[in-house]
Order: C-alpha cells, then structure tokens, then sequence
C-alpha cells in the first residue's frame, strides 16, 4: 500500500515569496552599483579597496540568484507538477530532495525509529538511521556541502528531519503508520 503526502500551498506559496524578494534585493544591489559605480570609484581614492568591495557584492548576488533559482524549481514541482514530498511504500520510505528534483529511498530496513520533536509549537519528526551512509550517499551535491558547511548535530546523530506540519498529514497517525511499518520490517 503506498501512502502520498503533499506540501500545503501556504508554505509552498511562501517558497515563491523568498524568491521574490530575493529577486527584489538582488535589482536594488544592481541599480545602486549601476548607477554611482563611477562615482563611488573616484570617491574612494583606492581603488584596489573599491574593487574587493564590488567583487564580495556580486559574488554575494549571484549567490543569491542561484539559491534563488531552487526555490523556483522547488515552487514549480510543488504547485505545477504536483510532486509528493513524502512517500510511504510497503518496502521503503520516500522524502523529495528538492535540490536533486529526485527522491531519497530509504527501506524500513534502514530505519531504526521515527520520533516525535515538538520545535515552537510546530510537530516536527526525527527519521533517525541504523547507518547515515544511505541517505548520505543520495544527497544532492548542494546538499552535501550545505551539511559539511554546518556541521549539523544532525549528522552526527545519523538522523534526518521532517517537517511535518508543512504536509497535508495527521501527525498522530503518520506515527502510528510509520512505527506499525517499521515493526512490520
């Protein structure tokens, strides 16, 4: 038996609102730098000074743009073509990797247990692994070093997050399903 669950329009939408108002800072940067690049120049007196601050501005934009461009791709599965986030099968666990556009399959097998988190009100859940090497291993490249970057305790603690209250799910019963799957393993 496979059970779908789909991200709720309200968070999906306010995907679209951090890309537009990255959008919206990333023309304000352009139109100053644009418009007094000149005379920024001949104020500064140094121009080797002027020239690390421009190069940390753009690079900063372009970063922007990029991470920009995955909220897009993001919105667009989620809203145009309809994309689960999360996926229960009778053999495995399915969770949408949004940077990779692809899913990340994690059999029953793998999973040790499924735990509750409450983080501000908002029911979150633990998938918490026998070994991390198996989501690692299907993990975007973004992703990777977004974790290396950070250092997650989540990492550490070979256990991966998911957000439930942004899905169209009982809380309640997606425990009781997950656990029953789980024993049934």
């Amino acid at each position: 038996m496979e059970e779908i669950f789909f991200r709720k329009v309200k968070y999906t939408f306010n995907t679209l609102g951090i890309f537009v108002c990255g959008l919206g800072y990333f023309w304000c940067v352009y139109e100053l730098f644009a418009r007094d690049f000149l005379d920024m120049r001949q104020k500064s007196g140094n121009d080797v000074i002027f020239y690390i601050i421009m190069a940390v501005v753009i690079f900063g934009a372009l970063l922007l743009l990029y991470l920009n461009w995955i909220y897009l791709r993001q919105f667009v599965k989620c809203i145009i073509l309809h994309r689960p986030a999360l996926v229960l099968t009778d053999d495995s666990l399915h969770i949408y990797d949004y940077f990779a556009g692809k899913y990340i399959v994690l059999p029953w097998a793998e999973i040790e247990a499924f735990e509750p988190f409450d983080f501000k009100g908002n029911t979150t859940y633990y998938v918490v692994l026998k070994d991390y090497e198996v989501f690692y291993q299907q993990l975007s490249s973004l992703l990777r070093r977004y974790i290396m970057w950070t250092n997650s305790l989540i990492v550490r603690r070979s256990v991966i997050n998911i957000d439930i209250h942004s899905m169209d799910v009982d809380a309640n019963w997606l425990l009781d399903e997950m656990n029953s799957r789980l024993s049934a393993s």
